[in-house]
């Protein structure tokens, strides 16, 4: 089963994510936690999170 079918996206889709690695890379290393696991949703801190100030996401659904 390739990647495309598992995750069910084109392969456009998998071959712009590819050309893209270095910038992903880039902005991961700018504005995602080091650690994701010392956060509950276990996903990165979003930009407008960071500009907005502390915001508490433990209330989003």
């Amino acid at each position: 089963m390739s990647v495309c079918e598992e995750y069910d996206v084109a392969k456009l889709t998998v071959l712009d994510i590819s050309k893209s690695k270095d910038r992903l890379v880039e902005y991961f290393a700018k504005y995602c936690v080091a650690d994701a696991s010392s956060r509950t949703s276990g996903k990165g801190t979003s930009r407008k999170n960071d500009e907005a100030g502390d915001v508490n996401t433990a209330s989003i659904a």
